[in-house]
């Protein structure tokens, strides 16, 4: 976390003297757009992706994947603007487009894992309700059956969790190049609200796990 702190002190320091030129620049002015189309696909995407309590609507996963690739876009298109009198606002903006997908990569891998565990959940559940009203000779292939399906859960939990931990590290990279890349434009207004930053923190902790 310490070359974090430092690195945000750098791009504030580089930051300062220069901002207010950077609003006025044509290139700029691309780029700001280009990131705020990608950052409101990004955050809607992150946001509903994160409400892991909520209902799994048809068609998030497709929604998610579009917004991931849009990101890819936006990313050649960025790489595609001549920042060369402020290099470091290119390089700012490549590296907040790319944690703003990595997050959205992230949320989506840790959804479709807790979709997985909760469906073997449901199913160790029936198991047990079709165990306790089963006759004796039925017995044997349904309790190997729930034992299986037990494995899977226990497997099925540690795998999203692994997923949880990767999308709260990916947040966390989002909001530091979020900040970078605010200290070079002068202004977060393209970029991915603090509120939905705030939402997707409030759903992964309801799955975040807890130290032993």
């Amino acid at each position: 976390m310490g070359k974090n702190v430092v690195a945000l002190a750098m791009a504030w320091a580089l930051a300062g003297a220069g901002s207010g030129a950077l609003a006025s620049g044509k290139p700029v002015e691309a780029l700001s757009a280009l990131v705020q189309g990608a950052s409101s696909r990004a955050g809607a995407g992150a946001e509903l992706l994160a409400d892991f309590q909520g209902a799994t609507e048809p068609g998030l996963f497709i929604q998610a994947d579009d917004a991931a690739r849009a990101l890819d876009g936006a990313i050649a298109a960025v790489q595609r603007i001549d920042t060369s009198a402020r290099p470091q606002v290119g390089v700012a903006s490549l590296a907040y487009l790319r944690a703003a997908q990595n997050l959205v990569q992230s949320l989506l891998d840790a959804r479709r894992k807790a979709l997985h565990a909760q469906a073997l959940d449901r199913e160790g559940a029936q198991a047990v309700t079709d165990l306790k009203a089963a006759k004796d000779n039925d017995r044997p292939a349904l309790l190997a059956r729930m034992e299986s399906v037990f494995g899977q859960s226990d497997d099925a939990e540690a795998a999203m969790k692994v997923a949880v931990v990767r999308a709260i590290s990916a947040l966390a990279e989002l909001e530091l190049r979020r900040q970078l890349l605010a200290a070079q434009l002068g202004s977060s207004d393209a970029l991915v609200p603090e509120k939905t930053l705030a939402a997707v923190k409030r759903g992964l902790q309801t799955v975040q796990p807890q130290e032993e």
